[in-house]
């Protein structure tokens, strides 16, 4: 949650809020689920963005879990402010 966006450099990726991260199907595999506040047509740029970053993003959660091999990840990617009631 605070690599992404905190960590990262990438002003694009900056933009990114973490929901949540759930197995997919096991602890193996995470899924994050990322809401940007930008355009849906900026998806397949910010996708690719994270693929770069994607082994640090793995470090990281493998130093946070302290597991010997960190799980793989996947992401999910919604677009819009989240709406308060």
């Amino acid at each position: 949650m605070y690599a992404i966006p905190g960590e990262m450099g990438d002003p694009v990726l900056q933009g990114l809020s973490v929901e949540e991260v759930l197995p997919a199907p096991d602890a193996g595999r995470l899924l994050v689920r990322l809401r940007h506040e930008g355009r849906p047509e900026q998806m397949a740029e910010i996708l690719g963005r994270l693929e770069v970053v994607e082994p640090y993003l793995r470090a990281q959660v493998a130093a946070a879990i302290t597991r010997k091999r960190a799980p793989e990840l996947t992401f999910a990617l919604a677009f819009g402010r989240e709406v308060t009631p």
